[in-house]
């Protein structure tokens, strides 16, 4: 289960995610990318007005080269 929070993870290990599909959200964008390693979060950029999805996000890891990896 991801970690909703603010924090990032340290340098080089957050990963820029974009075309996102409009229906993904949080959970989607984690499930994937957790089999790579500890995701210290992961977020789908919405829309604060719509609620629609931006179609990008960024995966947080706790170790740069697990992030390289994904």
């Amino acid at each position: 289960m991801p970690v909703h929070c603010t924090c990032t993870g340290p340098p080089k290990a957050n990963v820029f995610v974009f075309n996102l599909p409009a229906p993904v959200r949080d959970l989607e964008l984690y499930a994937p990318f957790s089999t790579f390693g500890t995701v210290y979060s992961a977020k789908v950029f919405t829309d604060k007005q719509t609620g629609a999805s931006k179609g990008f996000g960024f995966v947080s890891y706790q170790d740069p080269r697990v992030a390289a990896q994904a």
